[in-house]
């Protein structure tokens, strides 16, 4: 076999594979944990687009093929590409290639104008809008058409694109991940924010950056089957925020603020996964309880070089308490090396070990 005679699915799961980092459809199916996330949730498809143009130059076969992909990943331009892309994509055998669609931030209605014709997306992310936008007098509402493949909506909510978001909700009856942000160019207040619509299928949201008093809203979907939570540790300690029975991962996003093992328990009783940064106070649990539960800790730490132990030997410290339960693995996230290299680390390890704990990087080599 020569490798122009290569089946077509094979070239294709060649290209898959070398552009896996930068694709964003990736990212979105992706479970890893990693702080970035929080403030960038999906790569820029620029990055995917030019490797996929890299392809498309080698031959016409390499041609034919890379441009099936070529719209898998769009971004929505608010120059004059925006005419060649709509009518590439009235083409039904063109859109139905879409796979995430990155909107426009000054533009909305070349967004609405794009989604339209995009009903088979399963990732949409809206970025932050530009700071001169304002909303057109008498615009009407759009018909959106039930986007029944779109699982993942990343969207930084402002009082211009929450109709917007609203109107894609209801259009998806399969959605499972809903990712917010608050916006920093429009600001806006709990008042100019709407209801959520009910979302039956919601598995995973995260809703980090958010005020306190602009979370309530939020919390008033229904989590009942809600399995992953991505969100700052003051929102736990709200009135509001609700029992979460089905919750296995928790991120926390955020420093300075306090990381209470009691009232984590007691919210999240079927928790297994943990993620926060040790830069929190911290309120460990009180009493022996959850012997078989949280069984995954990861511990996010920043600086390149550490000049106060204090988080330590808190967060580590910690976990080596009688009061607190064994952990099966404890993950340290980010930039720890200068701390695993000190030997005062050494009592961290060794008494972790003895508890029956594993310590190792993200990687899952054990320390």
């Amino acid at each position: 076999m020569t490798l122009v005679s290569l089946p077509s699915e094979i070239w294709l799961y060649i290209y898959r594979e070398a552009t896996w980092y930068s694709s964003p459809l990736v990212a979105a199916h992706s479970e890893h944990m990693s702080h970035r996330l929080a403030w960038e949730p999906l790569p820029d498809p620029q990055h995917f687009l030019r490797e996929m143009r890299s392809f498309v130059l080698v031959c016409r076969l390499w041609n034919r093929l890379a441009n099936e992909l070529l719209y898998e990943n769009i971004t929505v331009p608010v120059d004059a590409r925006f005419s060649a892309l709509h009518a590439a994509l009235a083409q039904p055998e063109v859109a139905a290639r879409v796979r995430t669609i990155r909107l426009s931030t000054s533009r909305l209605d070349y967004n609405v104008a794009i989604l339209m014709l995009c009903a088979r997306a399963q990732v949409i992310y809206q970025p932050d809008i530009s700071p001169s936008l304002r909303a057109k007098d008498g615009a009407k509402e759009p018909i959106l058409s039930a986007f029944s493949c779109l699982k993942h909506v990343y969207w930084t909510e402002s009082f211009l694109t929450s109709p917007l978001l609203r109107l894609l909700l209801q259009a998806a009856p399969h959605l499972q991940h809903l990712f917010l942000t608050p916006s920093h160019a429009q600001k806006s207040s709990p008042q100019d924010q709407l209801d959520l619509p009910p979302i039956p299928t919601l598995r995973r949201l995260a809703c980090p950056g958010f005020a306190n008093r602009s979370v309530p809203y939020i919390f008033k979907l229904d989590l009942e089957h809600l399995t992953r939570l991505s969100c700052s540790p003051s929102h736990l300690i709200l009135p509001d925020f609700p029992t979460l029975p089905a919750l296995e991962t928790l991120e926390l996003f955020g420093t300075r603020q306090s990381i209470q093992f009691p009232v984590i328990f007691a919210r999240c009783p079927s928790l297994r996964e943990l993620f926060y940064d040790i830069f929190n106070l911290l309120e460990p649990p009180t009493a022996l309880s959850r012997e078989d539960a949280l069984t995954r800790l990861h511990l996010y730490f920043r600086p390149n070089v550490l000049t106060d132990w204090g988080p330590v030997d808190e967060h580590l410290g910690a976990l080596l308490a009688p009061q607190f339960p064994r952990i099966e693995r404890v993950i340290l996230e980010g930039m720890w090396k200068h701390v695993v290299d000190d030997t005062r680390f050494v009592r961290f390890r060794d008494g972790l070990r003895s508890k029956g704990s594993r310590i190792e990087c993200p990687e899952g080599v054990e320390l």
